[in-house]
């Protein structure tokens, strides 16, 4: 029995029913010669980016020749139809590039996420230089080199519009906010433009066949793509004290949605992984974390790599100051439960609101933003505070390196003197614990780890 059905823009008019056991059955309706509707089927083994696929191929069949001859066991009857043609829009390009750049190519983390704001932030400027309603189509034709730089223009004068806010306890739709909302900057512009020029070469490739009408991108891509940020501008890293005033604002949170947030800043900080990381830690990814005497280790999967080197996978040693919490996190689960409840990503409001709360007691903002880079940072922060931590205590690069997943400095510390287990261990011992009630507006002391009066949160 189909557990799943969706429907997807990418394929209008044709259903996907998943089932448990990795197979997926397509739906759809052919137009008879006699003028009459006769449903069709299909179904294919394989993944959900598979089955996404193959539904776009059957639309695209049936939009150029009236029917879809299935390659695999199918339930159709072929018969010849009538050709018909409907002209695809820019927002049917825009899903089938995502399908394929998320499903067939591969992607993680918030990248999809990333994906698709960008080609709705594109559109959604489009439609606005243009002057049309918010479901008006787009015309494959209106993707020109000229609207590219209109649609540019109109992006670094305009802010970005206010999304809805969550709803409130009482259910009721908060309001959106309308606080310092200002244009993107140019990290955020080049990132948008990287995605569009990436989907409009991508189906210049497919053909004219599959996308009639579409202009020939410019052979050079700094004609669409601005240049990206200063890169010799980096974001300053937190200090300890700077990263125990995050904790502390992350467990003052009230929402009963946002209780772990504070257990999750606080394994961030020990661990010097990534916010989204952090998230997805399992139960059975730990090692020794009851055995007297014994350094506890942490295995960080390859799934949870962002870069070439952390997809290879790691098990390193767990910061003293963390097992205490680690303890309670695991009690009444099952190796494959998840160190925390949560199965999305932490708010951006939520985000924002401890950053705010954290430069108001005197957290240095150039942790979280350049007015010169133009972007921000609300996941890395304790990653960056991590290695500099470490660094500034006197731990050896390369076992700070070997920590957080990065690359060796030199061919020496990858393959003759890489950092020994013994090197990593003492380097996370010393991770200071968290301190509570640190306030660096009155007095401020960068680059100092914070004194452990006890053991972290």
């Amino acid at each position: 029995m189909a557990k799943t059905r969706t429907r997807s823009k990418a394929h209008p008019g044709i259903s996907i029913s998943s089932k448990g056991n990795g197979s997926h059955k397509l739906r759809w309706r052919e137009l008879n010669p006699d003028g009459s509707w006769a449903a069709r089927a299909t179904t294919i083994e394989g993944t959900p980016g598979d089955a996404e696929i193959t539904a776009i191929a059957v639309y695209e069949s049936i939009q150029t020749t009236g029917t879809y001859v299935a390659t695999s066991r199918s339930t159709r009857r072929t018969a010849s139809q009538p050709v018909r043609r409907r002209m695809p829009d820019l927002t049917e390009l825009w899903v089938a590039w995502y399908t394929y750049r998320v499903h067939t190519k591969g992607a993680r983390g918030s990248t999809p996420t990333t994906i698709k704001g960008a080609l709705l932030a594109f559109e959604r400027s489009l439609r606005e230089v243009h002057g049309l309603e918010g479901d008006a189509p787009l015309p494959l034709s209106l993707m020109t080199a000229a609207n590219c730089d209109a649609v540019l223009a109109q992006m670094r004068t305009t802010p970005t519009p206010s999304p809805k806010g969550r709803r409130r306890s009482d259910g009721n739709p908060a309001k959106p906010s309308s606080k310092r909302r200002r244009p993107p900057g140019a990290s955020r512009l080049n990132q948008v433009m990287r995605y569009v020029f990436a989907a409009w070469v991508w189906a210049i490739d497919e053909g004219e066949a599959a996308w009639p009408g579409l202009p020939v991108p410019p052979r050079q891509r700094s004609r669409v793509v601005p240049p990206p940020p200063i890169a010799s501008d980096p974001l300053e890293p937190p200090t300890w004290q700077e990263m125990d005033i995050l904790v502390d604002e992350a467990h003052a949170l009230k929402h009963p949605a946002s209780a772990d947030v504070g257990d999750i800043f606080t394994v961030a900080r020990g661990l010097g992984l990534r916010i989204g990381q952090v998230i997805r830690l399992e139960v059975g990814d730990l090692r020794n974390l009851n055995v007297p005497g014994t350094a506890t280790m942490i295995r960080i999967r390859p799934e949870l790599g962002k870069t070439r080197q952390e997809r290879k996978g790691r098990t390193v040693p767990v910061a003293p100051v963390l097992v205490p919490l680690l303890r309670r996190l695991v009690v009444g689960k099952a190796s494959r439960d998840g160190l925390f409840e949560r199965s999305r990503p932490i708010n951006n409001y939520t985000l924002k609101n401890i950053i705010r709360r954290a430069i108001d007691r005197g957290v240095r903002e150039e942790v979280f933003r350049s007015a010169e880079r133009g972007n921000e940072r609300k996941t890395h922060f304790m990653r960056a505070g991590f290695i500099s931590g470490l660094q500034a205590l006197g731990a050896p690069k390369k076992a700070v390196k070997r920590l957080v997943g990065h690359q060796a400095a030199d061919t020496a510390d990858g393959a003759y003197d890489p950092a020994t287990l013994t090197m990593l261990v003492d380097a996370v011992q010393l991770v200071p614990a968290v301190v509570g009630d640190v306030n660096l507006s009155a007095c401020r002391s960068d680059r100092t780890p914070s004194q452990s009066a006890g053991e972290g949160r």
